[in-house]
C-alpha cells in the first residue's frame, strides 16, 4: 500500500522500467503520475518527408523535444541516407532516432540556449538548420542561431494541448504533507497544470522542491512561483533521477 508513503508528481505516465520509477521506488516512495498534455500531428508534418528529399537540404537538424524527433524518425522509415546531421538536447529526446539505428550528436546542458552556444562553438560559419518544432515550442533557439547569421527553417512537426486531469490525489497528498518532489518536464506542463489548480492549491505545489527537466522549464517553473527548484543535470530519465535521489535522500 502506499497510502501513508512519501509521494512524487510527474507531469506524465511514467514508463514502467525508467530511471524515474527505480529512483522514486529506491527511496520508498510512491509516484502520482498526472499525464496533462496531449499531442497531436502538427499543421506541417506533411512537408517533412519532402523536405527531407529536397535538391537543397539543411546542413543539420536541430531537435529539443523527442515528439518532434519521432515525427522525424517516422518521416523517414528506412530511407536513413536522406537524413543530414541530427543534433538533440539529451539522450531521451534523441531516443526515437537512436532506435532506428541514426547516430545522433547530444549537445551538453539541458537547453536550448546551451544547445545553440554549443552550434555556435562548433560551427563558427553561419549554416543552414532545419529546426522541428511544436506549436508551443519556444524560440530561444532558433533566435539565438539567426541572431548569429544562420539560417533557421521550422517546421511545425507536432501540437501540444493541454488538457483537464483529476487532481484529487495530488491535493490529498498535499494535504497530508506527503509530497515530497514535482517533476515537471516541460514549460507546457508547468501551464497545464496550473490550469488545473486553483490558486492556493498552487502556491502550496510551488513551495515544494521541484525539478525542472531543462532549462526552459526551469526558468517557466520560478516565473510561476516556484520557489525551490532543481535543474536535473541531464534533460533525460538519469538525470531527472539524479536530482530525485538528492532530494529524497537529502
Amino acid at each position: 500500500m502506499s497510502e501513508g508513503r512519501r509521494k512524487v508528481l510527474f507531469t506524465r505516465v511514467l514508463d514502467k522500467d525508467c530511471p524515474e520509477r527505480h529512483a522514486v521506488q529506491s527511496a520508498g516512495c510512491a509516484q502520482i503520475e498526472l499525464e496533462v498534455l496531449r499531442f497531436e500531428p502538427g499543421r506541417e508534418i506533411s512537408k517533412l518527408s519532402e523536405r527531407l528529399r529536397s535538391d537543397t537540404p539543411p546542413d543539420l537538424i536541430a531537435l529539443t523535444s523527442a515528439r518532434a524527433s519521432a515525427a522525424l524518425a517516422a518521416a523517414l522509415g528506412p530511407d536513413l541516407e536522406v537524413l543530414p546531421v541530427c543534433v538533440a538536447v539529451g539522450k531521451a529526446t534523441a531516443e526515437p532516432l537512436a532506435r532506428l539505428g541514426v547516430e545522433v550528436e547530444i549537445s551538453p546542458g539541458t537547453g536550448a540556449l546551451e544547445m545553440a552556444e554549443w552550434l555556435l562553438a562548433r560551427h563558427p560559419e553561419p549554416r543552414r538548420a532545419l529546426f522541428l518544432r511544436g506549436n508551443l515550442s519556444l524560440d530561444t533557439l532558433p533566435d539565438a542561431l539567426e541572431d548569429a547569421g544562420w539560417e533557421v527553417e521550422e517546421l511545425e512537426v507536432y501540437r501540444t494541448i493541454g488538457v483537464h486531469v483529476n487532481v484529487a490525489q495530488l491535493l490529498s497528498a498535499m494535504d497530508k504533507h506527503l509530497l515530497a518532489a514535482a517533476v515537471f518536464a516541460s514549460p507546457s506542463a508547468v501551464d497545464s497544470l496550473r490550469q488545473n489548480m486553483d490558486s492556493a492549491a498552487w502556491r502550496t505545489l510551488m513551495g515544494i522542491p521541484c525539478i525542472a527537466q531543462g532549462t526552459t522549464t526551469e526558468i517557466r517553473l520560478t516565473r510561476a512561483g516556484a520557489t525551490r527548484v532543481m535543474r536535473a543535470p541531464a534533460a533525460d530519465g538519469e538525470g531527472v533521477a539524479e536530482a530525485l535521489t538528492s532530494i529524497l535522500k537529502g
